[in-house]
């Protein structure tokens, strides 16, 4: 696997763990809030959190399927984040040339 690649695999990962440890802060907000007399002051750092945590899980989910839905992109500008993600043939400095 090229380094660029494995590197994208391993900010996703990386995504990934943050996505669940904000899902435990989130839960030790909700602890907090549900014995809170203040619910509003409580309840804005778990709504942050959960916000936090969906943003990312999305994020997640989508990433992989960044080179299809960018495949048909005519600016090699718009669509610098699926490169490394493209199996084969990468583009050479946004020329729109394969290395083949």
């Amino acid at each position: 696997m090229p380094p660029r690649r494995k590197l994208a695999v391993s900010l996703t990962f990386a995504t990934g763990i943050f996505c669940v440890v904000s899902a435990g802060f989130r839960i030790t907000s909700s602890a907090t809030y549900l014995n809170s007399f203040d619910i509003v002051y409580d309840g804005s750092a778990m709504f942050l959190w959960a916000e936090g945590e969906m943003t990312l899980m999305f994020f997640v989910v989508c990433l992989p399927s960044m080179p299809k839905a960018t495949s048909g992109v005519k600016s090699m500008d718009m669509c610098w984040i699926s490169r490394p993600w493209a199996s084969s043939s990468a583009d050479t400095k946004g020329t729109g040339k394969s290395n083949s």
